[in-house]
Order: C-alpha cells, then sequence, then structure tokens
C-alpha cells in the first residue's frame, strides 16, 4: 500500500521540539501533537534504541541469535506443506547443537 502524504503549511506556528542536541541535517524519529488553539506544534523525539541482538548463524528454517541480555534466541520458521519437513528440521537442530557459541561474536 503506498501512502500519499500531504503537506500542510500553516502561518504562525511557534514549533517546540523535545530532542538531542544536534539535529541539523538529519531525520529523526518520534511523534508529534498540534495544538491548534494555542498555534504550536510539539515534536518529541524517540530516545536511543538499545542494543541489537547478534545473529550467530542460520539454517535453512532457523536462525539463531545472542541477545543483549547473553541469552540465545533460536527461531524456525517452515510450511506444513513442505516435504519431509520433521526430518530436515531434526537434522538442522542436531547441527545447531553441535557449534561451540562461546567462541562466535
Amino acid at each position: 500500500m503506498k501512502r500519499s502524504y500531504k503537506y500542510v503549511v500553516i502561518d504562525g506556528v511557534r514549533v517546540k521540539m523535545n530532542c538531542q542536541e544536534r539535529i541539523q541535517c538529519q531525520t529523526v524519529r518520534g511523534k508529534g501533537m498540534y495544538n491548534r488553539w494555542d498555534k504550536e506544534f510539539l515534536f518529541i523525539q524517540d530516545g536511543p534504541s538499545g542494543p541489537r541482538s547478534k545473529e550467530l548463524m542460520r539454517t535453512a528454517h532457523s536462525r539463531l541469535v545472542r541477545r543483549p541480555d547473553g541469552r540465545y534466541t533460536l527461531t524456525f520458521r517452515f510450511s506444513d506443506e513442505e516435504r519431509g519437513i520433521m526430518k530436515s528440521l531434526v537434522g538442522e537442530m542436531k547441527e545447531i547443537a553441535k557449534k561451540n557459541y562461546n567462541n562466535i561474536g
């Protein structure tokens, strides 16, 4: 679905921004609220994102990541229409279990 945006110019509107100090010529993400009675637009920048998970390995049906808290997450994705899926998943799980993840990443 393609979004079309309409640009509106409102004369005499004061803009208040709650954001980081240096935002010149940058795209910033956040939320804005227009107060038509006070002719004021308030923008609040989103906070910094936390640490990201690090991908350790992939198989045909899975993805293994180490989370910022040190724990691991293994996600399998497959279709019930795939032939021999159980044998394939068990083989992939054996492949994953054989690895030593303390030395990766």
